[in-house]
C-alpha cells in the first residue's frame, strides 16, 4: 500500500525546494528517475521542477520523463500525435457546420483548460470542456450560470462536436485524460499545485498512481483560484492523511506578510497553517493612480489588474515611462517595428544579417523594393536603399508608426535593451499565479460582477494571490470606482 502525504506550501515557503528534497532522498535510494513523477497543474510548475531538478541532481530533463503537466502525461502515454487532436482547422469547420459558433481563441494538444469569453464556439466549447473536467452532464454545467449562452445552445455543441470527433477518429484536450486507465510503474509520485487539480484530473492521478510507493500531494488551498475552470478543491480539503505545513516564508516581509495572512484567515473554506514571514519589514504604498508607479526605478514589478479589460490602462503607462513590459506573454522590445530598429542599426555598422531580417526591415522603409528570397544574406552595399547615406533609423524606417516610433524613443532615451527582457509583467491575477516580483501594484477595481462576490471565499483567494506575489514592496492603488477590493 502507498504512503501518501500533503504538505502544503504558503506563498514563498520553498514548496518546490521541498519537492525536490524528496526526489533527491528517492535518487539516493537507488531510484531511477524514470521511475519518479512530477505531475503539476500548470506548464511553467512542471517546466520549474524538470529544469531544477536537472541541474541540482547534474542530468538531463530528458531522463525525467515524468516531470509533466498531468494533460501532457496523459498525452504522452498515449501516444499521441498532434494530427490526431483536434486544432484550429477543425474547430473552424465545426463551427462553420453549426452556423454561428465561432472561435476566437486558439487550440491545440497543449490546451489543458479552455479559456473564458471568445465567440459562441469558444464558449459552448468551454461549458463542455468544464463539464468534462467536473464530470457531470453538460446540462448540469449550464445551469451553474457561468456563461452567456442557451442550454440549446450547449447541447447541440456538445453533440455536434462528439460526433465530429467520431466521423474524424480525432480528439480534443478534454479527452486524454479519461483514456488512461493502467497505473504507470511510479516509486515516488508527487502531485504538485494539487489545489487545482479538477476531478478529472483527480481521477486519472489516482489510476497512474495507483502503485506507487510513496505519494506526496503539494499545493495550498488558499491559492485555489481555478475554481472557474472546473478545479475541485474539496479534494485537496478532503486529504485526510499525514499533513506538513512549510512554516517560513522566503519571500514575504513582515508587512506584506501580515496583510495576506489576515486576509488567509478570513477565508471560511480552508486548512487552517501557521506560517510566518522573512525577516524584514518590506513596504506597502498608497497610490492615487496608477500613473504614479515608479517602473522605471530599476526594480522588478508585476503589475496587476483583476481583468483582461483593465491592463490597457497599465500599459499605456509603462509606454509613456519608456520602459520595456511583457503582456500576454509577449515582450515589448520583440514587435517587428523593434525587431527591425535593431536589424537596421546592426546593417548600418557593417554587419551581415539573413534574408529574413532584411525583410523584415524592408517593410518599413518606403519605397525600397524587397531583396530577392532567393539570396541568403546581405549588408548594407548588397541593398538598393531609396535615400542617400546611411541615415538613422528614424530617418530611414519612416513606415513604422508615429506610437511604436516614439515608444521606441522613449526606450533609447531611459536606457531600455531592445534586445534583452524586461523587468515588467503586466498581468491578470489569475495570469500570474506562481510569479513573484520586487514590487506589485494592484489595481483594485473590478466587475459588477464579481463585486457581487468580493465576500466569496474564492474571490478572497484571488487577491491573497496578488498581495502574496511582492518581495519588497506592495503598491495598491486608490480605486477609480464604486466597485472595488478593499485592500
Amino acid at each position: 500500500m502507498s504512503r501518501t502525504e500533503l504538505i502544503l506550501g504558503p506563498p514563498g515557503t520553498g514548496k518546490t525546494t521541498a519537492l525536490l528534497d524528496n526526489v533527491s532522498e528517492a535518487l539516493a535510494a537507488g531510484t531511477d528517475p524514470s521511475r519518479i513523477g512530477y505531475m503539476a497543474f500548470t506548464r511553467k510548475a512542471a517546466r520549474e521542477a524538470a529544469g531544477r531538478a536537472a541541474e541540482r541532481f547534474n542530468i538531463r530533463q530528458d531522463d525525467l520523463p515524468w516531470f509533466r503537466t498531468l494533460h501532457s502525461a496523459a498525452f504522452h502515454i498515449l501516444g499521441l500525435r498532434p494530427d490526431e487532436v483536434m486544432q484550429d482547422s477543425h474547430f473552424k469547420e465545426l463551427g462553420e457546420a453549426l452556423g454561428s459558433f465561432t472561435f476566437q481563441h486558439s487550440y491545440d494538444e497543449t490546451v489543458e483548460r479552455a479559456p473564458l469569453g471568445g465567440g459562441l464556439g469558444d464558449r459552448a466549447l468551454a461549458v463542455y470542456s468544464r463539464a468534462r473536467a467536473r464530470m457531470i452532464s453538460v446540462e448540469e454545467e449550464w445551469a451553474k450560470g457561468e456563461d452567456e449562452i442557451s442550454l440549446a445552445d450547449a447541447k447541440r455543441f456538445a453533440r455536434t462536436l462528439e460526433a465530429y470527433k467520431e466521423s474524424y477518429q480525432l480528439r480534443d484536450f478534454n479527452d486524454f485524460l479519461d483514456e488512461v486507465h493502467e497505473p504507470l510503474p511510479f516509486e515516488l509520485f508527487i502531485i504538485d499545485e494539487a489545489q487545482d487539480l479538477t476531478r478529472q484530473q483527480w481521477a486519472f492521478a489516482r489510476r497512474v498512481g495507483a502503485t506507487a510507493k510513496r505519494v506526496i500531494i503539494a499545493g495550498d488551498d488558499d491559492q485555489a483560484i481555478f475554481q472557474w475552470s472546473g478545479a475541485d478543491l474539496s479534494l485537496f480539503l478532503a486529504f485526510a492523511g499525514n499533513t506538513k505545513v512549510l512554516p517560513l516564508s522566503h519571500r514575504l516581509p513582515r508587512l506584506i506578510w501580515a496583510k495576506a495572512y489576515a486576509l488567509a484567515e478570513s477565508i471560511k473554506y480552508r486548512r487552517p497553517k501557521a506560517w510566518g514571514p522573512r525577516d524584514d519589514d518590506g513596504q506597502i504604498v498608497w497610490l492615487d493612480i496608477p500613473e504614479q508607479v515608479a517602473v522605471d526605478n530599476g526594480q522588478t514589478w508585476l503589475l496587476l489588474a483583476r481583468h483582461k479589460w483593465q491592463l490597457g490602462d497599465l500599459e499605456r503607462i509603462c509606454r509613456d515611462k519608456g520602459v520595456v513590459y511583457q503582456r500576454d506573454g509577449q515582450w515589448s522590445n520583440q514587435t517587428t517595428a523593434v525587431r527591425a530598429v535593431v536589424n537596421y542599426e546592426r546593417l548600418r555598422r557593417g554587419e551581415a544579417l539573413g534574408n529574413a531580417q532584411v525583410q523584415a526591415i524592408a517593410r518599413f522603409v518606403p519605397g525600397m523594393t524587397p531583396p530577392p528570397k532567393s539570396v541568403p544574406s546581405f549588408s548594407w552595399g548588397d541593398l538598393a536603399w531609396p535615400f542617400a547615406g546611411q541615415p538613422d533609423w528614424m530617418a530611414a524606417l519612416s513606415g513604422i508608426g508615429a506610437d511604436e516610433r516614439e515608444y521606441i524613443r522613449k526606450l533609447r532615451r531611459s536606457g531600455e535593451s531592445l534586445v534583452n527582457s524586461g523587468r515588467v509583467v503586466i498581468s491578470t491575477i489569475h495570469g500570474i499565479k506562481g510569479g513573484e516580483a520586487d514590487c506589485v501594484l494592484i489595481i483594485p477595481d473590478v466587475s459588477r460582477k464579481v463585486c457581487d462576490r468580493l465576500a466569496v471565499d474564492e474571490e478572497k483567494r484571488v487577491w491573497y494571490v496578488a498581495i502574496s506575489r511582492a518581495i519588497k514592496e506592495l503598491h495598491i492603488c486608490a480605486p477609480a470606482t464604486e466597485r472595488f477590493f478593499r485592500a
